[in-house]
């Protein structure tokens, strides 16, 4: 079993439901043996210092790797797309990777935030790498 919490900085929320579907689910003792599943984050937002950024577009296709469990999901709406992998280890570890592009309704004082990913590519695209 995975838990444990994300700190947050102040005034930063997250708010939305996350959908978990499991089709096929088996665990050992040494970690992930076998999943088949889907999660749908609905009414997405994030809220910072600076505003409010709605219908965060997201949805992955769960599975396992190496024991360890992860992710593809992708998104795409009129203010924001997105794309990105997903991995949590058996020990907790994770490793996630992708890109995010605003769109046309993705709000102008939320631009600024984005330049601590670097500049966006060729293709409007700013991408992100974690792991921790």
């Amino acid at each position: 079993m995975l838990t444990g919490t994300i700190a947050l900085p102040p005034g930063v929320a997250i708010d939305g439901t996350l959908d978990l579907v499991l089709r096929e689910a088996i665990f050992a003792e040494s970690g992930c043996q076998q999943l088949e599943g889907q999660i749908q984050w609905q009414h997405a937002a994030l809220q910072l210092p600076m505003g409010q950024l709605e219908n965060i577009p997201a949805q992955a296709v769960l599975s396992c790797e190496n024991q360890g469990i992860a992710a593809q999901g992708e998104g795409q709406s009129a203010s924001l797309s997105n794309k990105f992998s997903l991995s949590i280890t058996p020990s907790g570890r994770y490793s996630v990777s992708g890109w995010l592009k605003p769109g046309a309704d993705y709000p102008e004082p939320m631009k600024a935030p984005l330049s601590w990913l670097g500049t966006p590519d060729n293709q409007g695209r700013y991408r992100f790498s974690f792991r921790g």
